[in-house]
């Protein structure tokens, strides 16, 4: 009987799902030592072959007991390379850096498959420890946010991109900002189709207190739970936009810019889904 078991993750995973496989294998050896470098390291390819063994136990303690002098190996070359990926994403974000060594001649030499957990990373690992979520560039969330670009336009696209953008690149005011730019796209573009002209709704909306009187302007006709909806995802992403433009200090941080990047989220589903109902005159 062969007596050796190749084992391999299949398709290769998504940046999204190799991205929480690779901080909940950081968040659990950081539970498990509450350590922060030189101690707590990562490597990618450690992280898929604690995957494979994870999701192959049983069939690898099976093949243990039925075979002689058993062998077990990883393809490691299939599965890695998203890992990777994910892992100089984590570096440019601050919470790894490469490993390595000062050789002879004095220059340090990286490590090709070792990173350390930064001391910014320990403390986003102590912080945020329970996000199920992370609005990445990549792919799906940004996806999530582009299947409404065909009702609410170009500049809802590029703003809601560019909230994207900054939420990735550690820049969370300037993220909150985007995101709520994004959502005055969303009202202006409701408003536009309700009062029949484009042009009448921008007039509106350059006046003192604009967005407020074109979403009051929106909200006439409609029923409690729309003006609900409406009032708390509008209301707090101009809230935040505003306090992210302004001079007076503002203790927006990453938790806030996640949180207003899904409320856009949700703003543009409530009101892509609702459109015939919202631009309905009174």
């Amino acid at each position: 009987m062969e007596n050796v078991k190749v084992l391999s993750l299949g398709e290769s995973p998504s940046f999204e799902e190799a991205y929480s496989i690779t901080v909940d294998w950081l968040r659990a050896r950081f539970a498990e030592r509450g350590v922060i470098p030189p101690e707590l390291r990562l490597s990618p390819r450690g992280v898929v072959q604690q995957r494979l063994s994870d999701c192959h136990r049983d069939e690898i303690a099976e093949f243990i007991e039925t075979h002689e002098r058993p062998r077990i190996e990883f393809d490691l070359e299939k599965n890695t390379g998203v890992f990777f990926d994910v892992t100089w994403e984590l570096v440019r974000r601050g919470l790894l850096v490469p490993a390595g060594g000062y050789g002879r001649d004095g220059r340090f030499a990286a490590h090709p498959d070792e990173f350390k957990v930064t001391p910014y990373g320990g403390e986003w690992l102590t912080r945020y420890p329970d996000h199920p979520v992370y609005p990445l560039e990549q792919s799906r969330f940004a996806a999530h946010l582009e299947r409404h670009v065909g009702r609410f336009g170009d500049v809802y696209a590029m703003r809601s991109q560019e909230a994207l953008g900054c939420y990735r690149a550690q820049l969370y005011l300037a993220s909150c900002a985007m995101s709520g730019a994004a959502a005055e796209s969303i009202l202006l573009a409701l408003a536009s189709e309700r009062m029949g002209s484009r042009d009448a709704a921008l007039r509106e909306y350059q006046k003192v207190t604009g967005a407020t009187r074109l979403l009051n302007h929106l909200k006439r006709g409609q029923n409690a739970h729309v003006h609900e909806q409406l009032d708390v995802m509008f209301s707090l992403l101009k809230h935040w936009r505003d306090a992210s433009t302004h001079a007076s200090e503002s203790p927006m941080g990453e938790e806030t810019a996640f949180v207003a990047l899904l409320l856009l989220l949700r703003l543009a589903h409530f009101a892509d889904e609702r459109w015939d109902e919202l631009v309905v005159s009174a």
